[in-house]
């Protein structure tokens, strides 16, 4: 399945137990392979834990 569209997100989250911070992305991610290849990882790496599936869970615009 091809991501059509695509933002990276920080959350910062602290060792000593105080809230996760969520930093946006400044803008969409274009198109390219290094991306391609960092959802299939993901994909890969949750699919052998037997974690969420992200594929599952994406929404078509």
């Amino acid at each position: 399945m091809p991501v059509r569209h695509s933002v990276i997100h920080k959350i910062d989250k602290k060792p000593d137990g105080s809230p996760a911070v969520l930093f946006l992305g400044a803008s969409e991610q274009i198109e390219s392979q290094a991306r391609d290849d960092l959802m299939s990882q993901l994909n890969e790496s949750y699919d052998k834990r037997g974690q969420i599936n992200f594929r599952r869970l994406t929404r078509h615009i």
